[in-house]
């Protein structure tokens, strides 16, 4: 049996905290395969057992500390090609800088190969010449909007004079090859299905994923703390909330779902049956100790969703559904699209129905 109705799956205001990765707290072996430093311009101290005895030919750090502070604005910068680029990827994920890197280095490649020259002596004949190759074999938009956005910030950043990408239109977006509409009743038979085969993770699993409308990724790095449990009085009486608070989502973004009362006391209490840090560990042979994958996760849904006849059926679908009986039930655009961590109200307009 599913707890509650499935339907009412939208509690309250959804608490939500934006925040941005700081350069301090990005790992540069992210970049390091296929960019390189101009390090041309650094400045080192030396170390003290190498520097001698006069005052007077020693390296005064106050006054480098002085220097650096007073140049750390991005208009005083001057950033190479590669610079650049380790620039525009360092806010976002690492899924994100996996795709836009093996896109770019594939451009660059052909801007190499073809025609002697690098990004920031590319105009737009080159990438014309670039699109109407790959567009015998791949899908155009998804590689435009790569090319687009890296142009944007190489202006940005003043690595080029003129943005040669910005004649270029993003085709349409080609609809859902299966219209994602998630019954409710197919969802309940999905719960009752984990219990019976009882499997108390694939359970947790569905409630995150219906009551929280949370993406895989999202999902997959969940930790067992992140289900969290606050009381507070009315009259007299205590009152438990439950919320879900996702770290490091799309966009490096944090936020916190409130969650129906008798979900949020079942997730606690799985989470209170666990040892590990995570929230839902691999069972895999080797990977003990770690988080379960995306993608097993993934298998692991559609195998309940085969079960019950419906193959199509994938964890995004939650995410939509989520949405949609949301808005269907009176709750507000902005605090929906702020539980589903949207940057932008018209997107989740557009998805939702």
């Amino acid at each position: 049996m599913v707890e509650g109705n499935v339907l009412n799956i939208y509690t309250g205001v959804c608490l939500l905290k934006y925040t941005r990765c700081h350069v301090t707290g990005c790992s540069p072996s992210i970049f390091v395969q296929e960019f390189s430093f101009d390090t041309r311009k650094r400045t080192t101290l030396r170390e003290p057992s190498k520097m001698n005895n006069n005052p007077s030919t020693d390296i005064q750090a106050p006054a480098i500390v002085a220097n650096v502070a007073e140049s750390s604005s991005d208009e005083d910068e001057v950033y190479s090609v590669d610079e650049a680029i380790v620039d525009w990827l360092f806010d976002k994920s690492q899924a994100t800088c996996r795709n836009y890197r093996v896109r770019l280095l594939n451009f660059r490649v052909f801007l190499r190969t073809r025609f002697k020259r690098d990004l920031d002596k590319c105009k737009k004949k080159h990438i014309r010449a670039y699109l109407t190759e790959k567009g015998k074999t791949a899908a155009l938009r998804p590689i435009l909007c790569v090319i687009k956005s890296c142009f944007k910030h190489l202006h940005k950043r003043n690595v080029i004079a003129k943005d040669c990408s910005i004649g270029f239109k993003l085709g349409r977006q080609n609809p859902c090859r299966t219209e994602r509409n998630l019954k409710t009743a197919d969802i309940r038979k999905m719960f009752a299905l984990s219990q019976k085969k009882n499997s108390p993770m694939s359970h947790a699993l569905l409630q995150c994923l219906t009551y929280s409308g949370i993406r895989i990724t999202a999902l997959s790095k969940l930790r067992r703390d992140s289900v969290i449990k606050t009381s507070i009085e009315k009259d007299g009486v205590p009152i438990d909330k439950y919320f879900l608070r996702i770290d490091n989502a799309k966009g490096n973004k944090h936020r916190k779902v409130m969650l129906k009362a008798s979900i949020g006391a079942s997730l606690y209490r799985y989470a209170a049956s666990l040892s590990g840090e995570w929230l839902f560990p691999s069972n895999r042979k080797g990977f003990e100790g770690k988080a379960m994958h995306p993608q097993a996760i993934s298998q692991r849904i559609k195998r309940l969703a085969k079960a019950i006849n419906q193959p199509m059926i994938s964890c995004h679908w939650f995410r939509h559904h989520y949405a949609t009986h949301a808005l269907a039930q009176g709750a507000s655009i902005i605090d929906v699209s702020k539980s589903m961590g949207h940057s932008n109200v018209s997107i989740t307009v557009s998805r939702s129905w």
